[in-house]
Parts: structure tokens; sequence; C-alpha cells
């Protein structure tokens, strides 16, 4: 509600979170795999990490990525996070589907 309702609403978060909120919203604007997003990548992981933010599961959680065989410019996805926001470094805008 902090956020979202510009500080009238709510607890404000501490400054490693609000810092996170402007590390994501960068790291979706910068291509993918380049020097610029893999600093932004690795100052969310030390951010995640110095704090201990979330405390996951041990080893692979399979999460298979299923997809039409004419769906195309679909890169090879290294990554799965949640549900929601997973696709974000993927570009899924650019995706598209060949003519048959």
């Amino acid at each position: 509600a902090w956020r979202t309702s510009n500080g009238v609403e709510g607890v404000e978060p501490p400054a490693d979170i609000q810092q996170l909120w402007d590390l994501a919203q960068h790291f979706i604007q910068v291509e993918f795999g380049t020097e610029a997003s893999n600093a932004i990548g690795a100052e969310i992981v030390k951010i995640h990490t110095d704090n201990l933010l979330k405390i996951g599961t041990v080893g692979d959680i399979v999460s298979p990525f299923l997809f039409r065989n004419d769906l195309q410019n679909v890169q090879p996805i290294t990554a799965k996070t949640y549900d929601f926001y997973w696709v974000y470094p993927y570009r899924p805008q650019q995706w598209f589907l060949a003519q048959q």
C-alpha cells in the first residue's frame, strides 16, 4: 500500500527494499546478458544475500518451459522466478508466431 499510495498509506519499507524496486525497474529496461544487465542482477543478488530476505528450497526445482514450435525469437530460458515476473528478461513482446 505504501508504494502504490505514494507513502500516504501503509508503512514505508526499509531502504534496501526500495532499492530493489528501483533495480528491478532498471533491470527490465536493459538488454538481457549485457554488462549492464549482469551488474544490476549482481546488485539485486547482493542485496538479497546480505539481508537474507527469502529462505528458498535446497536444490533445483523443475520448471519446464513449453512453447509452440512456431513461436519464434524465444531465447533459452536460464532463470525462472515469480510466476508473473519471470519472463521480463526474455522480452516476450518480441516473440512472434511464424507464418506457415
